[in-house]
């Protein structure tokens, strides 16, 4: 059996003892579950490689709303300096029907920093629809300054 440390060492990106090939067969799969853990691996795949960002931006438009709300969350955790390539997809993400991709998305672009500075407009837009839809009147997302750059939380 190999081990994960003897995948890297070969050159292949590897997460619980699974290659690359392995996660991204797994988005494929008609499981949701078994997407999900894909989204998950691929995100935290190391070293990472250029075929991580366009898989977890097709996972973006899944059916599942937890691949994608996990494959926003990916994309910035693979490789910040490459989310430019991710930017239009995560724009559309803020722009969902659901709140918690909108949330996800979001908090990933917080999380991207100044790399993901053209989005702003869009967020600020996502911000505004999500206050119109609140019944508090209130905004569900709230800016909190991290030291890794902005990030949008939930307030309950």
């Amino acid at each position: 059996m190999l081990t994960s440390r003897w995948i890297a060492a070969c050159g292949e990106p590897s997460y619980d003892g699974k290659g690359l090939g392995h996660w991204l067969a797994e988005l494929r799969d008609a499981n949701p579950a078994a997407r999900r853990a894909a989204v998950h691996a691929l995100g935290c795949l190391h070293p990472p490689t250029k075929a991580v960002i366009p898989a977890l931006i097709a996972a973006l438009k899944d059916p599942d709303l937890p691949v994608r709300s996990n494959a926003a969350a990916s994309v910035v955790r693979v490789d910040r300096g490459r989310i430019k390539e991710a930017l239009p997809a995560l724009i559309a993400g803020l722009k969902s029907q659901e709140t918690d991709v909108r949330r996800d998305v979001a908090e990933a672009l917080g999380e991207a920093g100044p790399a993901a500075g053209q989005a702003s407009p869009d967020l600020i837009g996502a911000c505004t629809i999500q206050i119109a839809r609140s019944e508090r009147k209130q905004p569900l997302l709230w800016p909190r300054l991290t030291p890794s750059g902005l990030v949008w939380r939930s307030r309950t």
